[in-house]
């Protein structure tokens, strides 16, 4: 045999040899892919599986926090988007869905909260003491002394949550805690008639959703407010709440605050009405006065904003829906 066909032999063979490596490597990555997927699939039937019962569990405590009371949507003043000025061109958003949403996903149903002994934030030492001062104040519901403390309670729970942030100042702390000391002090002295029932905004927040503002105060004057103090007292201390987060972080933070404020306020216009009605005072709730907000400007000082309130407060009065 001459030598070009000898080579051509030892070509031929070197070829046959690289195609089986090639096909052995091509055989082996497909096994390595079928491997990968499965566990991708593993990884995320895991992962959905977890979600979906964290979800659960967040909702239910949703339903028991007395802070996220789930009602339907019947406030008319739009949410906030970017700033005081353009907040009636806000994002809007329906607690109906919300609810629908929830209603979705079954959640476990758990044990009513115990007022009289239940502490919120027992990690917050601050927090917690003072908390425990407001634990005799919860036993007379129909009491006005009831709306404080639990304005009080709301204020405490406002700053355990700066308490929480990693933020250096926590000037809101200071002032949420101000704020329910000042409450308690005087319900130890047994002074709760003298509490004015108008709610401080204090520098950090401001005055937004006047809607929302202009409910709480009218909810005062109604006979049916003994049945809905709870969740007016906290829904105002969360629209100073929200505010300041707007101030500070922008609408995305305070969205949901806004929603968890309308949300208590559409239960207490519930409480108060059916309230009313259980005392055969059936024709109690006409629809509320119209009112000619004030500007933000007027009510936020200008463009010195997030310094609390400038103009005249509360925003709403019977002297002035009858003017």
């Amino acid at each position: 045999m001459n030598k070009p066909a000898m080579n051509q032999k030892a070509v031929n063979k070197q070829a046959m040899t690289k195609n089986l490596k090639k096909s052995a490597i091509m055989k082996q990555g497909v096994q390595y892919s079928a491997l990968i997927a499965a566990m991708s699939f593993a990884v995320v039937g895991l992962h959905s599986t977890v979600v979906f019962a964290v979800e659960n569990d967040v909702v239910a405590v949703e339903n028991n926090m007395v802070t996220a009371e789930n009602v339907t949507n019947t406030a008319t003043e739009p949410m906030l988007n970017t700033s005081p000025v353009s907040v009636e061109n806000a994002v809007t958003s329906s607690a109906a869905d919300i609810t629908a949403e929830k209603e979705r996903t079954p959640s476990p149903s758990l044990p009513p909260i115990d007022e009289s002994t239940y502490i919120a934030n027992p990690k917050d030492k601050d927090v917690a003491a003072l908390q425990a001062h407001l634990l005799p104040f919860y036993a007379d519901k129909d009491a006005v002394q009831y709306y404080h403390a639990k304005k009080a309670a709301t204020w405490l729970s406002y700053a355990a949550h700066e308490g929480s942030e990693r933020a250096p100042k926590k000037t809101m702390r200071k002032t949420a805690l101000a704020e329910a000391e000042r409450i308690i002090s005087a319900l130890e002295q047994g002074q709760a008639d003298q509490l004015s029932l108008t709610t401080t905004v204090p520098k950090g927040s401001e005055v937004m959703r006047r809607d929302l503002w202009s409910n709480a105060e009218w909810l005062k004057y109604q006979t049916g407010f003994s049945c809905a103090q709870s969740q007016v007292a906290q829904a105002e201390v969360m629209l100073v709440w929200a505010a300041a987060e707007q101030c500070e972080l922008g609408w995305r933070h305070s969205r949901e605050k806004f929603l968890a404020a309308q949300r208590l306020l559409d239960k207490a216009n519930d409480q108060a009405l059916s309230c009313q009605s259980q005392q055969g005072q059936a024709t109690f709730r006409q629809d509320m006065p119209k009112i000619n907000y004030p500007s933000f400007d007027a009510l936020n000082g200008g463009q010195n904003i997030c310094q609390g309130v400038k103009g005249a407060w509360p925003i709403w009065a019977p002297a002035a829906a009858s003017e």
